[in-house]
């Protein structure tokens, strides 16, 4: 993620960027919201997600520097889903 971590996605100040430079913003907003579906229609109150992903991090994210940095903060889904009362554990 550039410019913020997956609240700030979700908000219009940051998006993805994969290694190659292309932006993959949309496809991980599609992603989350699908998951977030999923989740209300099986009644999920926590989810299990991935350390560290810019996706599902629920602690540390990587900076998009592509450096290996981390900052604290949620991936674009952890933050859709935390958003919506649905808490991420690692």
């Amino acid at each position: 993620m550039q410019g913020g971590t997956g609240d700030d996605v979700l908000a219009g100040r940051a998006r993805v960027v994969n290694r190659d430079g292309i932006d993959v913003t949309k496809r991980y907003l599609i992603s989350a919201h699908r998951v977030l579906q999923i989740a209300q229609n099986n009644d999920v109150h926590v989810a299990f997600l991935k350390q560290k992903s810019p996706a599902c991090g629920t602690k540390l994210v990587y900076d998009g520097s592509f450096s290996g940095k981390r900052i604290p903060g949620l991936g674009v889904t952890a933050a859709l889903l935390h958003q919506r009362g649905i808490y991420g554990v690692r």
